[in-house]
């Protein structure tokens, strides 16, 4: 049942970004650079970025959503923060 789901997930279930998420997460990583330039910290790169939209559009993936939604955006962002 399991490898169903997820080959179901594979061939139908394209999340996409909308504006408002969208924003968040820029939002995010804007805090992220900024925090990085001042502290002297690790540095922030658009990796960073790519990561974040591939994390929110596999938590949406797994809801089985073509939506990503602020929940998704907020998974995203504490995976982030938590490797930081």
């Amino acid at each position: 049942m399991l490898k169903k789901y997820i080959m179901y997930s594979r061939k139908y279930i394209r999340p996409r970004i909308n504006a408002e998420t969208s924003q968040r997460m820029t939002d995010f990583y804007s805090e992220l650079r900024r925090e990085s330039q001042l502290q002297s910290g690790i540095s922030i790169v658009a990796r960073h970025i790519e990561s974040m939209i591939r994390i929110t559009q596999a938590s949406a993936r797994m809801h089985l959503r073509n939506d990503v939604r602020k929940e998704d955006v907020d998974l995203a962002i504490s995976v982030t923060r938590s490797f930081r």
